[in-house]
């Protein structure tokens, strides 16, 4: 289901009257028409002028009817909540969110379960997450697969901890204010590829990934940290700062 599908190929079609009520209706009658039989799979885009209501009021029926993959491109502005049953859900097992505003992961974080998840897919201007992703992770028990984009840590010490995950690619953007964390650790032992995009953290005291095949890493500094190293280049106590990347890099070295 694709709104601008239904409001294609006219322009201004969208901000003519009653034209997007028209739409919201039309996937009433869809998911009505199927009466309570199982779905396998939705994929939904919408935009705004789209309910948020009747956005989770769709999501919710197929979870009803044991949806496992959920595909969501959903950009109704920054103020929009995901549905609380989306985050509880015991069939889903693909979970891909992706949005053009800030995605808020459900308030009560520390109550999310999703026993059967095994890819999750997050990218959109910013994502955030009401708990440590630590804790996060241990929602998903059997999660193999993760994509993370443009992700604030909440914490300044951070652990990426997962017994099962194979593939990780996390785009993080520091924690709050864009610091560099001052700690990041890596407890992921059957892990074979490794995407990491991060402002550098003080130090990795956990680097476990003795399985990985594949890594690809950027690893920035700020502006303020460049300007500082250009300007002192033997000043040890700006140069140790960021010697703990070592440890970094010798987690990886069966790459």
């Amino acid at each position: 289901i694709d709104d601008s599908v239904f409001l294609h190929p006219e322009e201004g079609k969208r901000e003519r009257g009653g034209i997007l009520q028209s739409f919201m209706d039309f996937v009433d009658r869809v998911l009505a028409m199927q009466g309570a039989s199982p779905i396998k799979k939705l994929s939904l885009k919408c935009s705004t002028g789209v309910s948020p209501l009747r956005v989770n009021f769709w999501i919710c029926n197929v979870l009803r009817r044991g949806v496992s993959d959920l595909d969501l491109s959903i950009n109704l502005g920054n103020e929009y909540y995901l549905p609380q049953e989306m985050f509880i859900s015991k069939t889903l097992v693909n979970l891909k969110l992706t949005s053009k505003f800030v995605l808020r992961w459900w308030a009560g974080a520390q109550g999310t379960s999703l026993p059967m998840l095994k890819r999750l897919y997050i990218a959109a201007e910013m994502v955030f997450c009401d708990d440590k992703i630590d804790k996060l992770l241990h929602s998903f028990p059997v999660l193999e697969d993760i994509y993370l984009g443009d992700l604030p840590w909440r914490d300044l010490d951070e652990t990426l901890s997962s017994a099962t995950l194979t593939k990780l690619k996390i785009c993080a953007t520091g924690s709050k204010n864009f610091q560099n964390p001052k700690t990041i650790s890596f407890d992921t032992p059957s892990l074979h590829y490794l995407g990491y995009s991060d402002l550098v953290a003080e130090d990795y005291p956990l680097v476990n990934m003795k399985n990985l095949f594949e890594a690809r890493i950027l690893l920035l500094l700020t502006e303020d940290q460049v300007k500082r190293i250009r300007a002192e280049p033997n000043d040890d106590d700006v140069l140790l700062k960021f010697g703990n990347v070592v440890k970094l890099m010798n987690g990886i070295q069966n790459v």
